[in-house]
């Protein structure tokens, strides 16, 4: 549209009118109507108040006007509820998800934690998003058809040794029916065998199916029409919520959807933004029926039901985690290492580190102990506040890095572009931890997409990304 002085107006969308709704509706009411039951209001219960109505505001932005940023849509969407309205929620209800209470000097260190860990990633996106954009950008690998033709089938090979190995039927029954077989078969280090398993599984059968939609999309390959629909098959069957945690369960299905759509338009950015957190309230809470035989599904009819669960025990976690340092100190590094190690079997390495919310629930004797360990707790058990911030900045200006990256037409985007997609829904996982858990599907599903990729040889001048 044209204004009276002759300059082009942008035209006003219905997203721009919703924006200002979403603001209000997401970082102001919904954290202000979950708190409302609060009685005893401590210094660091406004903090998380306040980190609940910042998550909310910035969530509303992405949603209306995030287009290609899905790494910060899902960081925001992690925040907002596990770390916001949850643990919110939880104060109100004075009902914590595992056995045990979360005491002042705790929750406010947790607080603080959640603070430097926002501070920190908004710090290192600010700063790398005001990095101009070089005129050329070349990434240095770009997927080869060639190579897919090659490093697929032996991808889907894995996967359908693994199909046979636990038991087409198997994979139909419940995740506690298939982590008894691992755990069986999985020796003295069963945890890491059923992580190095449901890896192999999983995403050996996930990148082949991401791969080939995306490559037809951009006509990279011909032909393989039968071939890509059985592979996307194999992929829905061996992520089917019995045989697959729902976080992995939905990962795979919004991540060949992200295939399916990318690049992303405003509008369906913000369907996808608004089907993601229906999702998490209403699916998610279902896939629970599929967790063992007779179980049943979680779903409440409040959203304070479902904040309250064990799905969103992410604050307490981190509160457990500033007890544990207290008695036992730092651990400096050797969880992180021992996550990034993951696939060293401890009969060679006897000191390598369990899951950090394992020994965190262990210390407060809980009878359960197969909990999350988010991230910022992660970084504080290593190496305090100082970790946290600098691992947070880092990660936010990576973040934006790697969202430019993905905004590239196809043979430009390189090996991270690829990675942008998944990474974006898988990081919910890692973002909810534990670590250890976690790293074994990425590190596969980064492996089989670098081996898809070549370095790149050409010479000509590549395009800007537009983000």
């Amino acid at each position: 549209m044209i204004n009276s002085l002759g300059t082009i107006r942008p035209q006003t969308t219905l997203l721009d009118l919703i924006a200002p709704v979403l603001i209000v509706l997401t970082g102001f009411l919904t954290p202000i109507l979950i708190s409302s039951s609060i009685d005893t209001w401590s210094t660091w219960v406004v903090i998380v108040l306040i980190v609940a109505m910042y998550a909310g505001c910035r969530l509303s932005l992405l949603a209306v006007n995030g287009r290609g940023r899905t790494v910060q849509l899902f960081f925001w969407i992690y925040i907002y509820f596990f770390a916001g309205l949850a643990p919110l929620a939880q104060i109100g209800e004075d009902t914590w998800p595992w056995p045990s209470d979360v005491s002042e000097s705790a929750g406010s260190t947790a607080a603080m934690v959640l603070v430097v860990t926002l501070a920190g990633y908004e710090a290192g996106r600010f700063v790398q998003s005001r990095r101009p954009v070089p005129e050329s950008v070349r990434a240095p690998r770009e997927l080869s058809s060639r190579r897919m033709a090659l490093v697929i089938p032996v991808a889907v090979a894995l996967c359908l040794a693994q199909v046979l190995r636990i038991g087409p039927e198997t994979l139909l029954s419940s995740r506690e029916s298939i982590g008894t077989l691992i755990a069986a078969t999985g020796g003295a280090d069963a945890r890491a065998s059923a992580g190095l398993s449901s890896a192999a599984l999983i995403s050996a059968s996930f990148v082949p199916a991401y791969l080939m939609i995306t490559a037809k999309r951009n006509r990279i390959i011909k032909g393989w029409g039968l071939t890509s629909l059985v592979v996307i098959c194999l992929a829905l069957f061996a992520s089917n919520p019995a045989a697959s945690a729902r976080y992995v369960t939905i990962s795979v299905w919004v991540g060949l959807l992200l295939a399916m759509l990318w690049p992303l338009t405003r509008r369906t950015f913000f369907t996808l933004a608004l089907g993601v957190v229906l999702g998490l309230l209403v699916l998610f809470p279902a896939l629970n029926v599929f967790r063992r035989e007779g179980a049943r599904s979680t779903a409440s009819d409040s959203l304070t039901g479902t904040l309250v669960q064990g799905d969103y025990d992410s604050f307490q976690q981190i509160a457990n985690t500033v007890d544990y340092v207290t008695v036992h100190g730092h651990t400096w590094g050797h969880q992180v290492l021992s996550a990034l190690l993951f696939w060293v079997p401890r009969s060679f390495w006897s000191d390598k580190g369990f899951d950090t919310g394992q020994i965190v629930a262990q210390d407060k004797g809980y009878d359960f102990t197969n909990l999350s360990a988010p991230l910022p707790a992660e970084m504080y058990i290593d190496g305090g506040f100082v970790l946290v911030a600098t691992f947070f900045v880092f990660y936010g200006a990576v973040t934006v890095w790697a969202e430019r990256q993905a905004q590239l037409p196809l043979r430009e985007r390189g090996f991270m572009g690829l990675l942008v997609p998944v990474f974006s829904v898988y990081q919910v996982i890692m973002l909810r931890g534990s670590l250890l858990q976690s790293m074994g599907q990425i590190m596969v599903v980064a492996l089989i997409l670098w081996l898809c990729t070549k370095r790149s040889m050409r010479d000509e001048e590549p395009t800007e990304p537009a983000l």
